[in-house]
């Protein structure tokens, strides 16, 4: 079974650009391989699909999407869902050179510990930040990753502030965390500590 990388994507362009990748996105579920909606999608001639070489069926950044749309508005359209392993970054960024549409693309992977968010403008990237799981989450949804740190502190058995931090702070979260987060984490640590040292 693949680990599930979570995807966010936000086309914006011009409203007949967007209807016909639209169109094209709706036809997923006919195809059988990633890589043959792929082509559709960038209006490529059909090829032989069945018994190619593994790689042939990740050209695109992945072997399918559990694809949800939604369109915003006349010039943005908003692609989720979970993808196998990795991200479609090479369809997406194809998708803006043949369409001529700018491409937001935010992806999640925690069991490979990888996350981004990849800009790209008419096939071009235009920005690209590449991050750890905890660390894109730490940037981009504080809450989540604050609760998931005291969801750890309460699950953790060792009395270690010092191995907790080693087993379960990222460094690359260690590099960015503000002083005030760190000692407020200590702070929940050794509560809990004392805590359980009464019972």
């Amino acid at each position: 079974m693949a680990n599930n990388c979570w995807n966010w994507v936000r086309i914006t362009g011009c409203k007949s650009s967007l209807d016909r990748i639209e169109s094209k996105f709706k036809k997923y579920d006919s195809t059988n391989w990633f890589t043959e909606f792929g082509d559709i999608v960038l209006e490529k001639k059909t090829r032989e699909y069945e018994n190619q070489p593994f790689e042939f069926y990740y050209q695109y950044g992945t072997k399918w999407w559990d694809i949800d749309m939604d369109r915003d508005s006349d010039e943005a359209l908003v692609i989720s869902g979970d993808t196998a392993w990795s991200p479609p970054l090479e369809l997406m960024k194809r998708v803006s050179r043949r369409y001529r549409v700018e491409v937001l693309h935010e992806f999640e992977e925690p069991g490979c510990d990888f996350a981004g968010v990849h800009t790209y403008k008419n096939g071009e990237v235009i920005d690209q930040k590449d991050y750890t799981y905890d660390e894109y989450r730490y940037i981009d949804n504080y809450e989540s990753w604050w609760y998931d740190m005291i969801d750890r502190i309460n699950d953790y058995s060792s009395d270690s502030w010092e191995e907790f931090v080693k087993d379960f702070i990222d460094d690359s979260v260690l590099k960015i965390i503000s002083s005030k987060d760190l000692q407020e984490l200590r702070d929940v640590f050794h509560e809990k500590k004392i805590k359980n040292e009464k019972v």
